[in-house]
């Protein structure tokens, strides 16, 4: 899975003993909605914010921005432990398209396979593997791999997405950016192919197609 500074900074907050966001902030006397958003992955974590939660939750500030340095806790809990393992399902792309037409993930269960993942306490109860079947996000993203994806995360621009197309009728990884600005639309967002042999989709919600999820990463055959 790739690892975001909200994930480190939601378990430091954990392991300070704070059930939760609001209790924390409560008790720093940060801005809740701030706070919030920071370890929800809404807002980006700046350097200034990243010290301050650092100094309170008792953690480096590296770690909790890039991972390196990470507190003697966690070294504690990761070493001489068996993974969990949590089995997801991998839809084909037909699958992926019928969840944007009203079809619920559960009323296709044992149509698909399963794959098994390591257990991801920040990822939602929706998440699902997917294949990539071209070249367009090529290199991060290479033919025969399979990615993960979850619709309850918050994606940014930069973010890489799962997304059904209206006129394609099926699902296509892209890169989510923003091209401009618009002042009766607001912000003008493409769907980037990182492969300039195939189109980047400029994008209106619900008009050009539905984005699923966010890719949180490539799944890998668990050992």
């Amino acid at each position: 899975m790739i690892e975001e500074p909200s994930d480190r900074l939601r378990r430091a907050r954990s392991h300070k003993g704070f059930r939760g966001p609001t209790e924390a902030a409560r008790a720093y006397g940060w801005n809740i909605n701030t706070y919030r958003s920071h370890e929800n992955g809404i807002r980006d974590l700046s350097k200034k914010a990243a010290e301050r939660y650092a100094s309170a939750l008792s953690v480096s500030i590296g770690w909790l921005l890039t991972g390196e340095n990470p507190p003697k806790w966690e070294d504690e809990q990761t070493q001489d432990k068996v993974k969990p393992t949590r089995k997801i399902p991998k839809l084909t792309h037909a699958q992926a398209y019928s969840l944007t037409q009203g079809t619920k993930l559960e009323q296709i269960r044992g149509i698909f396979e399963f794959v098994v993942i390591g257990v991801d306490p920040v990822l939602g109860g929706d998440v699902f593997a997917l294949g990539v079947s071209d070249e367009s996000m090529s290199p991060e993203f290479n033919p025969g791999a399979e990615v993960v994806v979850d619709p309850d995360a918050h994606w940014k621009p930069g973010d890489f997405v799962a997304v059904s197309i209206n006129t394609m009728e099926t699902v296509v990884l892209r890169q989510y950016r923003i091209s401009g600005y618009d002042n009766e639309e607001g912000e003008m967002v493409i769907l980037a192919a990182l492969n300039n042999a195939f189109p980047s989709i400029p994008f209106t919600p619900g008009k050009t197609g539905t984005i699923l999820g966010k890719v949180v990463g490539q799944y890998k055959r668990y050992q």
